[in-house]
């Protein structure tokens, strides 16, 4: 891995440094459980290179707080290094002004006032959401159906096609959900799912697209329940005397069917922008719904919310 970041050095600033590898004995342990340390001068610069180990997980903030805790006990320049970490990920060790090496993705020293991004790679896509596809498959993961996925993994899972899983794909890792590994550079997940959630459910948006009235549900079309409806099967919300039911939208789309008021219907029916998944309750899963009733304005809907995400995290 030292290779990696010499050959960067070179490549991005023309300087080749000789790097020798650290022991402190009197650092604290996780210190040495996380990284690998070399020696090595930049420009007149004694620096530290602490590289993350390959199976450690860490976060921008307990990365920014061990680069600061090594500095105040080695009094050298300490440069955080890792082979790779998602474009959001660096983005947020940035805004800590912690000094780090990606090789081959992003050199950020801002002791010698130099920033380098995406060097001699295709520039990366910035995304402000998760769309749909990428949604979906986040939310197989946070359900506990899928851990991984390739390119016709997710194309036979949610049924999209393969521009669209490929931008998918772009945006989970963008926003640090997720890794490509291997040679099929299967997607993977990373870290915990209530973590994940917490960052991401800002980047997610409310699968509801329309919500209309009915007398009946026409033959054959696939619902589940959603709404409070799904709400009081997983807490004990009184359900309402109105069912409450999901679709995709392009399966109701195909019918042709008489709409009423949604307030006097005895059926309130959700077109949703993907196929609702169904738990093993028959409710839809509790990420989307949490998303279509969070800005519900009754208190007992908000406390069983509360309690059903408990639950599913």
């Amino acid at each position: 891995m030292i290779q990696q970041i010499k050959n960067y050095l070179k490549l991005a600033l023309g300087v080749e440094i000789k790097a020798s590898a650290y022991t402190n004995n009197h650092f604290h342990a996780f210190l040495g459980w996380n990284y690998d340390f070399y020696l090595f001068t930049i420009y007149g610069h004694s620096c530290l290179l602490a590289m993350q180990k390959t199976d450690s997980q860490l976060t921008p903030m307990s990365i920014a707080k061990n680069i600061s805790l090594l500095n105040a006990e080695t009094g050298k320049t300490v440069i955080f290094g890792s082979v790779a970490m998602p474009a959001y990920e660096r983005q947020r060790l940035m805004k800590t002004g912690t000094p780090f090496i990606i090789p081959g993705r992003q050199l950020y020293l801002p002791f010698l006032a130099v920033a380098l991004s995406e060097y001699g790679t295709k520039k990366q896509r910035t995304f402000e959401t998760i769309g749909t596809a990428g949604q979906l498959l986040l939310l197989r993961w946070l359900n506990g159906l899928d851990e991984d996925f390739s390119i016709s993994d997710a194309m036979t899972a949610i049924h999209y096609s393969k521009p669209s899983i490929i931008r998918a794909f772009d945006e989970l890792e963008f926003f640090g959900a997720a890794r490509r590994q291997g040679k099929e550079r299967r997607l993977s997940f990373l870290g915990e799912h209530a973590r994940q959630w917490e960052e991401l459910q800002g980047k997610l948006t409310n699968p509801c697209r329309r919500v209309i009235g009915l007398e009946n549900l026409p033959a054959g079309l696939s619902v589940v329940p959603c709404g409070t409806e799904a709400l009081a099967m997983r807490s004990m919300l009184n359900p309402s005397e109105q069912r409450e039911l999901a679709v995709f939208h392009t399966d109701y789309s195909r019918l042709r069917q008489q709409e009423i008021s949604v307030a006097d219907a005895p059926i309130r029916l959700e077109l949703w922008n993907y196929q609702p998944i169904a738990m093993p309750d028959g409710a839809v899963d509790p990420f989307s719904l949490w998303l279509t009733l969070k800005d519900n304005q009754d208190d007992r809907v908000q406390i069983c919310l509360e309690e059903m995400m408990k639950e599913a995290l």
